[in-house]
């Protein structure tokens, strides 16, 4: 209480304050004098017995409105000088920008409504403090950065762009809003000039930018903030509670052809160890269900097993109430095998060789194999430029432009999009990698060891998948409706007599053909023998026909439809996949969906919930705190304007002769 209270007067002007409501209760139980006044003798004997009755100073008290209005009024007064008022954020700056994220994890109800409604509430705070002259906008970001409209001194436009924002089923990047922002405070380019995001002003202008998020955004290079300044509102509590389907995969028993196998892991980013019941349903029918313990800060794996099943929609469901309840499901699809086209370009490469024509590898690819030098010919040029494969693999070797194919390097880098790398001076020891991701999952690779290895370093928003001692080994980014990884390491080295030696030992494990399975299935798009190929939202997904159709009818989890027609000869790209859920592909006159694919979150960084204590922007740190400058709300102006009123209404009672 003592900080909504903030006492102005001393001991001896309260006690005159004070000392007023017993002064106008005296007056009310005081008597009126009486004054002389000659009557007639009839009334004399009368109006003296009267008087006998009321013969003391005191009356009792009757019931009475202005009294009430008058000890009401003094209230007010003594209320005000209080002067009660709370804490709120302070608006600092002549110029803003309200940066609030929207990906997934700013749907948790840790605070409420959600963190977005909590972070929507404090951005219309500093919006009702901007004064005459001041300016701002919105903007919004997830994977990608929108701006609501241009700046304006209009709060009560501002007012309806923040109430009019919604939380996404996206991840967080917010490189671009960082650097569209960072355009608008500095004349010169910002951030990366191959980047059409970055954006030039005519005049240099000093701009604040608030930043309303969880700070699940990792670190942020590659922009220059100028004469930006940054200040990072953290929402979130600092101890939330959420248990998230990190993988859910299908596959065919390869001891049982009538047997599928379903595969899921869960995990507890909460600080209390949980019991939760995980359940598969088919086609909305429940399969089974397991209990798993789960110790705070660790996950399980869960397998069930499903007998005579050709085709459906699988999903798998956490029951538990916890503070993000998108991430406590899963999906998977399963369809009739479609092989997908796979061409390796190598020079000689027998552990991939033999990999990639096992019998699981023979029924989710065709792969063929050729020498670099079919790079250089009309026949690949035309191949790769219509989109005649799925997944390229370029061994050592560099294609003379980027094919319209997801592609992987192996010992290489892509000849663009911002790849760069370092070469280690020793023999590189692997320390982590990306469990949940769909390249990397139900891999050990703890014990492989390296001879020679680069460091690679993604462009802007890609995604490390493989750290070692000598930094990032395995890489992966989006380019347009594709994907390219980079291996830092070559599999197969050369002695000075240019013959072929080992440059790892990773084929001599298991881990290694089911990282090549992972390979065809994620960036072959073929899936397995059965499940459908799986993306993260807002991800582009690259759809194939099975016959010469020029259009393809996308059903999505919520039933809404949508056309997508061809793009020249390169396939069919389909970018509206917000929903979570199982899509389904129609194919021309078609009653039945042809192939599926699902949408799945399946992002560690949006499911772990602790609120970011700082923000590594380039090489400026922002804490938390920055944000969050305090000013004191004061209440007594308009405690002061009810007793304005109520002194208006206690006048006009008396001179109205008002009674209740």
């Amino acid at each position: 209480m003592s900080e909504f209270f903030s006492n102005t007067l001393s001991l001896p002007q309260w006690a005159l304050l004070l000392a007023v409501p017993p002064a106008i209760l005296i007056l009310y139980f005081l008597k009126l004098k009486r004054q002389p006044l000659e009557v007639p003798s009839t009334f004399l004997w009368s109006r003296t017995i009267e008087d006998l009755h009321v013969n003391s100073i005191w009356q009792k008290l009757r019931q009475s409105l202005l009294l009430f209005l008058q000890l009401l009024l003094v209230a007010l007064v003594v209320l005000a000088c209080l002067r009660p008022g709370w804490q709120s954020s302070k608006l600092t700056g002549s110029r803003f920008i309200f940066l609030l994220d929207t990906s997934a994890s700013m749907g948790a109800t840790d605070v409420a409504p959600s963190r977005l409604g909590h972070a929507k509430r404090r951005a219309a705070e500093l919006i009702d403090q901007m004064k005459y002259g001041e300016e701002a906008t919105i903007m919004t970001f997830s994977d990608e950065a929108r701006t609501s409209r241009s700046f304006t001194d209009n709060r009560r436009m501002l007012q309806a762009l923040v109430r009019e924002i919604e939380v996404t089923t996206h991840t967080t990047d917010i490189s671009d809003a960082l650097r569209v922002a960072a355009g608008q405070a500095n004349t010169a380019q910002s951030g990366d000039p191959n980047n059409p995001q970055d954006q030039r002003v005519a005049e240099a202008r000093p701009t604040t930018v608030y930043i309303f998020s969880d700070g699940g955004i990792g670190a942020v290079e590659d922009v220059t903030l100028g004469r930006l300044e940054v200040r990072y509102v953290a929402i979130g509590q600092s101890t939330p509670d959420n248990v998230a389907v990190t993988a859910f995969s299908v596959d065919r028993n390869p001891e049982r052809a009538d047997e599928l196998q379903a595969f899921g892991r869960v995990e507890n980013f909460g600080f209390e160890a949980r019991e939760v019941s995980v359940s598969l349903y088919l086609d909305g029918q429940l399969q089974d269900a397991q209990k798993l313990n789960l110790e705070p800060q660790a996950g399980s794996g869960v397998q069930f097993q499903l007998r005579d099943v050709e085709q459906g929609q699988l999903k798998l469901l956490v029951d538990i109430q916890d503070d993000l309840e998108i991430d406590n499901q899963a999906f998977a699809a399963i369809d009739a095998p479609r092989p997908s086209r796979v061409l390796m370009v190598t020079r000689g490469n027998d552990s991939w060789r033999r990999a990639l024509s096992t019998d699981v590898a023979r029924r989710l690819a065709d792969v063929v194999f050729v020498e670099p030098s079919y790079l250089e010919s009309k026949a690949y040029l035309d191949e790769s430029d219509l989109g005649q494969y799925d997944l390229i693999i370029y061994d050592q070797c560099q294609p003379p432009r980027m094919p319209q194919a997801n592609t992987m390097f192996l010992g290489d880098l892509p000849p663009a999009g911002g790849w760069s790398r370092e070469e280690s001076t020793a023999p590189p020891s692997i320390l982590d990698w990306e469990r949940t991701h769909p390249l990397m999952q139900l891999l050990e690779l703890g014990n492989v060891r390296i001879v020679e290895a680069s460091a690679v370093k993604p462009p802007v928003g890609g995604l490390a998948l493989m750290d070692s001692t000598a930094g990032t080994l395995i890489g992966l980014a989006e380019r347009q409706a594709f994907q390219d990884v980079v291996i830092g390491f070559a599999f197969v080295g050369r002695d000075p007599a240019g013959d072929p030696i080992p440059n790892t030992d990773w084929p001599r494990f298991f881990s290694f053909p089911i990282f090549v399975q992972n390979v065809l299935q994620y960036l072959g798009n073929s899936g397995t023998a059965t499940s459908a190929p799986s993306v993260r939202p807002g991800s582009p997904v690259r759809l194939r026909a099975t016959g010469a159709v020029g259009t393809l009818k996308i059903v999505s989890p919520s039933g809404s439809e949508s056309t997508l027609k061809r793009e020249g000869q390169t396939g069919f790209t389909y970018t509206m996949t917000d929903e979570l859920g199982v899509y389904s592909v129609y194919e021309t006159n078609d009653r039945q969906p042809t192939s599926h694919f699902v949408v799945n979150l399946f992002h560690a960084r949006e499911s772990n919930l602790v609120p970011a204590e700082q923000l590594a922007i380039g090489s400026t740190e922002i804490k938390r705190e920055t944000g969050t400058a305090l000013a004191r709300r004061e209440m007594w102006k308009w405690i002061l304007a009810a007793a304005l009123v109520v002194l208006i209404f206690e006048w006009y009672v008396y001179n109205r002769r008002v009674y209740f």
